[in-house]
């Protein structure tokens, strides 16, 4: 059973007092490939070593671990073939939506700009099927600030002469530490120029919307 969150199995036993036992069989989120394959084994497989043909649905993670197997013992009769096809196609279904992004409000309505950026790492780290942690999140978080103010940023301030955001500031350098940490302060100097919040905030929105899947696939490396 390929539910969005995860493929589950179900199995039914006892005849007179039915038992179902549910077990999580894999995450839909910690599947990276998924392939079907039916097996024919040799004359000779089958004759001494007693292989029979099997069929298998089987999924891997981003490090190449097989973290879902399913098969199917004997002959690929039409009711198999129907399930296997099934199955896969429900599993990669429930893969695309897992992996949407989360509708979320434009970064306009958050008082922090650098809080967004958190909260969709969060999102990112959840999606990837990794364990969220304060260090995944601020690293994910921090990458995305020092994309936004090395491609974002200097966009908008080109129209104003601007090629060096350290041309914002009085000493002609940003400020030290972390993009996360100053992205507010940097944020609210691009404004200044910009004069006008709303494009700053659009292009933020842009950027975190087309590194989604982007990001997701870094966890599943990284971590």
């Amino acid at each position: 059973m390929a539910l969005r969150q995860a493929v589950t199995s179900v199995y039914e036993s006892n005849i007179f007092k039915k038992r179902v036992e549910v077990k999580l069989e894999a995450p839909i989120a910690s599947i990276a490939r998924l392939e079907t394959v039916h097996l024919q084994p040799s004359a000779a497989a089958i004759k001494f070593e007693g292989r029979s043909e099997r069929s298998t649905l089987t999924g891997w993670d981003s490090k190449g671990q097989v973290v879902l197997e399913i098969v199917w013992d004997g002959s690929e009769s039409p009711e198999v073939r129907r399930q296997r096809e099934h199955l896969f196609k429900l599993i990669g279904d429930a893969r695309n939506k897992v992996h949407d992004a989360p509708a979320r409000p434009s970064v306009s309505s958050a008082e922090s700009k650098a809080g967004a950026l958190r909260e969709w790492a969060t999102d990112v780290v959840k999606a990837s099927g990794m364990e969220i942690t304060p260090e995944r999140v601020e690293e994910r978080a921090d990458i995305m600030a020092a994309m936004i103010g090395i491609i974002g940023f200097p966009k908008l301030g080109a129209p104003y002469g601007i090629d060096d955001l350290g041309q914002l500031y009085p000493s002609g350098e940003m400020p030290p530490g972390y993009p996360i940490d100053t992205f507010d302060d940097l944020y609210a100097h691009v404004v200044e120029v910009v004069g006008d919040a709303r494009p700053v905030d659009q292009e933020i929105d842009l950027a975190l919307d087309k590194s989604w899947d982007v990001a997701i696939d870094e966890c599943r490396k990284n971590y």
